[in-house]
């Protein structure tokens, strides 16, 4: 069996062979930091948020939701944003209606997605059982090696 090894030359007698080949090429077209989200640098988040309860609204841009509850993405250099944080609701992360991946908020109120890859998503945000707020929704288009930032605002529940 006659096998073939693919070879670059990098110049000054430096010859890469194989395995060497494809590593020096996913890592020089970006591919081999998949695990750190693309582009971003080593620990950071593809996609990241704070869940808070809903503040005065006077001033701020909101985008409504369809659970009725208002979001929004914080611009930078309001992060984190100031709120009160919602600790140990459940994050859920769906795309086409398939979960992806979900997690919890920490004593902050913020939760964290690794390895997330282009596309919309819809995120849903519930709310520890007893806590008073109302669970709410949010759909976001993310982009690989990109971070998004978003805020999910709980709404108390309505007093019967």
């Amino acid at each position: 069996m006659h096998s073939t090894r693919q070879r670059v030359s990098l110049g000054r007698g430096v010859e890469l062979v194989g395995l060497a080949v494809a590593i020096a090429m996913a890592i020089s077209c970006g591919c081999g930091s998949g695990l750190t989200g693309g582009s971003l640098p080593p620990g950071e988040p593809d996609v990241e948020g704070y869940v808070l309860a809903t503040p005065d609204t006077s001033g701020m841009l909101m985008l409504a939701t369809a659970a009725g509850a208002a979001s929004s993405i914080a611009p930078a250099q309001q992060w984190p944003p100031a709120g009160t944080p919602i600790p140990d609701c459940d994050v859920q992360l769906f795309r086409a209606g398939q979960l992806i991946a979900s997690t919890r908020t920490g004593e902050d109120g913020r939760f964290e997605f690794t390895r997330v890859a282009t596309g919309e998503y819809d995120l849903l945000v519930v709310p520890p059982q007893g806590s008073g707020y109302s669970p709410n929704t949010l759909r976001f288009r993310h982009r690989y090696g990109q971070q998004t930032r978003l805020v999910v605002y709980l709404e108390r529940e309505a007093a019967l």
